[in-house]
């Protein structure tokens, strides 16, 4: 009978050493998951005041998801993929990146913008502040 005790004991003792090993194991990749899942998320996307559409000569148009009021000569745009939109929901609009293309200017007539020159495509328009965290 004190054989199959001692068997018994050994089995557990190894039992409870597998387990003790992969709680360890989980333990220590745990804060590696946690750290790059929210990293990734935090330093990804830049908030957009509104995407557009640009001509090869800037005049920009067809804007869309226009948050706050865009401020010629200070804001800027930013030539954008399609995957660099990272979220489109609720008149907020977030970018993970893009191309410096200029400062957007008022063109004179009412409500329309400009923003540099180069090709035509999608833009996205930021703060000055925005496009200096996206470049910076």
């Amino acid at each position: 009978m004190s054989e199959l005790i001692k068997d018994q004991e050994t089995s557990s003792e190894q039992g409870n050493a597998k387990r003790r090993r992969l709680v360890r194991g989980a333990v220590a990749l745990a804060p590696l998951v946690l750290t790059l899942r929210s990293g990734a998320a935090a330093a990804s996307c830049t908030g957009a005041k509104a995407l557009a559409t640009v001509n090869g000569g800037g005049q920009i148009s067809n804007i869309t998801n226009l948050a706050v009021p865009i401020v010629p000569g200070t804001d800027k745009c930013v030539s954008i993929a399609q995957g660099d939109i990272c979220q489109t929901t609720g008149g907020n609009v977030k970018i993970s990146g893009g191309v410096p293309r200029g400062t957007v200017n008022s063109s004179g007539t009412s409500g329309n913008f400009t923003c540099g020159s180069g090709s035509s495509g999608q833009v996205a328009i930021l703060s000055s502040t925005s496009a200096g965290s996206l470049v910076g």
